[in-house]
């Protein structure tokens, strides 16, 4: 019996291996990952020698096509043969995905060119290629907005090497991209049995010695290492790594009088470079401009201390304090003191290593990343379902769960899927916008007693595809009615996603939520075929309350788009710095955040700031309160913020308070941990499992006298309050896009439509 035919990836890359680098190594394993182990063939087309004649070859068992190049601009190698010889051997390959490595100019341009939309896949290294030198930095900024928007714009898929690239330089794109960052081959990268660790010497690991790559700061390193020298501290540096500036580097070397304790051993791989790795005691990479460096993988899978810069996602990698350091770039001064700091600290250097293998053991394998490319690639080439999110509200709808569950939408867009979501459009007329690959019907709808009242989604549900999967999110009444309806008489399965359940009593009508769960959202909850749950704690409710199996939940928490900062706080403001962040409503019990406050001001004579960020149906009640208790000098109200805004006033701010009464999740208290925040909230469902007793934050009863209790003591205790800041920043990584996108995938394909 003979086995269907694989599906064809063409990759294109500027440089492939033998040539060293990190997105040399990366376009390797994943080429070598998916021809291995998944049901795709690779082919790769890469550049070959100058003037050279093209090569087809096997290299490491893949079909590889060197392309000879006529010339170089800066770093950047291009032929115009290549036009007609990429496309015949696009013709000859016919391949079925076509994955352009970038950013380097050039091949990945034309392959794409002659590539359809809907095949085309790019994967994008690195920030701005912007270098400091006006005239190549003119070239580039030409390139950068002109022809590099066109291919990002054709590409149906853009996969980003690090979280930081999505969220600043290719944040246009975040509607279909996603970060598959590099891996690391903790075989080969690993302490070698038999090699000496030499306690004083330093190791430089760097693709090229070339001009184009002076940001990887070697000159920089050199100057410090010869200060560390100067000052009498035994110390070695390693280079490796070659090009056209090496020669430059090694004269720099022998006229400071270096060339004792400066060594250069050239292009170093495998095996060789992972002796290099094992026999240094220190890694430094100087860096002004990377986004995530594979050699700090190597160097942390090996067991080595890391000094690096806070730039691009390095900051994210290497824990300042905790497995290396991170400095500003170009900071001489500050390179030399953390240098002498581990050289002259062997303790210090042992509980760093111990700690760069401990973080890498926690999952940055090869086979990982390459599984992430499988489902791309297989998702763009099967069946498209149709994946229909239903809830009461979405953007531009204020609030935490309506952004939260855009970002998801849109993430799932950027993996491939048809995505719908039916929402509700207060009085005027429905309208149908397209949002970042993700089609969104905005229905006409009434208001009552809080509640979006939406006649047109029956309609709608009953006329979308028979391959439909509805993702009902549970926060409001009628719709979970709806779907289950609609569901009923088309066959639908679906996922009933809870995000509160509906038990806060607000407004006149608000006594009938009782019953409503019971005669309306049990049957709705138990018809799901799969329930999502925010926090474990919910299972148990679920259970016992509707009488749902636990087999049949899945929690998955929410996340942050936030970016993490490096340094956990120290010290608090004076005035202390009190920040609320959420919707001004029933359910977020400010009336007691504002007892919290009158108590904080007249019983303990603190002098502090609350800042109110949100609106609501609830704020000029609340407004009334704050006069009332006479605390209007100490409440502010700031109204809705967003992205740079909000996460500027998490980090100006020194403790988040919210007094909730019950929470889904409570999205805020992950904004606040990646930002360090300690966070002080209420004991209630919801909230239990994300804020940990002190460990991230305290928790404490729906009491003012409690809280205010709670805010003093971490006023008065600056320890607890730098241990909860930096537990903060270690526990928030596990909130991440991208395993939350792959756990709701999980569910949907769990499910037969």
């Amino acid at each position: 019996m003979t086995s269907p035919p694989r599906n064809t990836v063409l990759i294109s890359t500027p440089y492939f291996p033998p040539q060293a680098g990190g997105v040399e190594r990366y376009a390797l394993e994943i080429a070598k990952g998916l021809q291995q182990k998944s049901s795709f063939r690779v082919v790769v087309v890469t550049t070959g020698a100058k003037s050279g004649t093209d090569l087809k070859e096997v290299y490491e068992g893949l079909t590889v096509y060197r392309l000879g190049y006529a010339f170089k601009i800066s770093n950047t190698p291009f032929s115009f043969r290549w036009f007609w010889k990429v496309k015949t051997i696009l013709n000859k390959e016919q391949p079925d995905i076509v994955h352009v490595h970038m950013p380097v100019p050039g091949l990945g341009d034309i392959v794409a060119f002659f590539t359809s939309r809907k095949k085309l896949v790019v994967t994008y290294h690195g920030q701005s290629m912007k270098k400091g030198t006006l005239l190549s930095d003119m070239a580039v900024w030409l390139y950068e907005y002109t022809m590099l928007p066109i291919l990002l714009k054709r590409a149906v898929s853009v996969v980003c090497s690090s979280e930081w690239v999505r969220q600043h330089f290719l944040r246009a794109y975040r509607h279909k991209s996603v970060t598959i960052p590099p891996g690391v081959d903790t075989s080969v990268f690993t302490p070698q049995a038999g090699v000496v660790r030499s306690p004083s010497t330093i190791l430089f690991v760097a693709a090229s010695l070339s001009r184009a790559c002076e940001y990887k700061g070697l000159p920089l390193l050199l100057e410090a290492v010869n200060e560390v020298h100067r000052r009498g501290i035994p110390v070695r540096l390693v280079v490796v790594g070659e090009g056209d500036m090496k020669e430059s580097y090694q004269a720099s070397v022998r006229s400071e009088g270096l060339a004792s304790i400066v060594y250069f051993t050239g292009r170093l791989g495998g095996m060789e470079l992972s002796k290099a790795y094992a026999g240094a005691s220190l890694f430094v990479l100087p860096t002004s401009n990377d986004s995530y460096p594979t050699v700090i993988l190597e160097a942390m899978s090996a067991g080595l201390p890391v000094i690096s810069t806070m730039v691009g996602e390095i900051p994210t990698m290497v824990e300042n304090g905790v497995n290396g350091f991170v400095i500003e770039p170009h900071d001489k001064d500050e390179l030399v003191e953390k240098i002498c700091t581990l050289l002259t600290d062997p303790a210090k250097r042992a509980e760093f290593s111990a700690a760069a293998q401990s973080k890498i053991s926690q999952g940055f394998s090869w086979g990982q990343r390459i599984y992430s490319y499988e489902k791309i690639f297989t998702n763009i080439l099967s069946p498209r379902r149709t994946i229909v999110h239903c809830l009461g509200y979405y953007p531009p709808h204020v609030g935490g769960m309506e952004q939260r569950v855009q970002e998801l939408a849109t993430l799932l867009a950027s993996r491939g899927e048809e995505v719908v979501v039916l929402t509700s459009r207060m009085g005027t007329r429905a309208r149908k916008e397209v949002q970042r690959g993700v089609r969104v019907f905005y229905l006409r709808t009434i208001e009552f007693a809080h509640t979006p009242v939406t006649p047109g989604i029956f309609y709608r549900l009953l006329t979308l595809p028979k391959n439909s999967i509805l993702h009902l999110h549970v926060a409001q009444a009628f719709f979970p009615e709806m779907v289950w309806l609609a569901a009923k008489l088309r066959g639908f399965p679906y996922v009933a996603h809870i995000r509160l359940l509906l038990e806060v009593p607000s407004g006149f009508f608000g006594i009938l939520l009782p019953i409503y769960s019971k005669i309306v959202l049990g049957p709705v909850l138990r018809g799901a075929q799969k329930i999502i749950v925010l926090t474990p704690g919910y299972k148990d409710i679920l259970y016992k309350r509707f009488g749902i199996p636990q087999e049949k939940i899945v929690v998955i928490p929410n996340a942050t788009t936030f970016t993490r900062v490096s340094e956990p706080r120290q010290y608090i403001h004076t005035p202390l710095r009190i920040l609320a962040v959420g919707r001004i409503s029933v359910q977020k019990n400010y009336p007691l955040m504002l007892k919290v406050a009158a108590q904080l001001k007249k019983e303990y004579g603190l002098n502090f700031t609350l800042t109110i960020v949100g609106t609501g149906s609830s704020q000029r009640e609340i407004e009334r309160e704050v006069l009332a208790l006479d605390i209007e000098r100490e409440v502010h109200f700031a109204g809705e913020l967003r992205g740079e805004a909000l996460q500027k006033i998490y980090k100006e701010s020194d403790l988040l308070l919210h007094t909730a009464f019950v929470e889904g999740f409570g999205t805020v208290f992950v904004e606040a941990m990646s930002k360090g925040l300690p966070i002080i909230a209420s004991d209630v469902l919801g909230i239990k499992d994300v804020v940990v007793h002190e460990r991230n934050g305290l928790r404490a009863p729906l009491s003012a006298d409690e809280m205010s209790r709670a805010v003093m003591r971490l006023v008065n205790d600056s320890k607890l309050y730098a241990d909860l800041s930096a537990n903060n920043l270690r526990d928030v990584e596990k909130y991440n896009w991208n395993a939350i996108v792959d756990q709701t995938l999980a569910v949907y394909n769990a499910l037969t439509p």
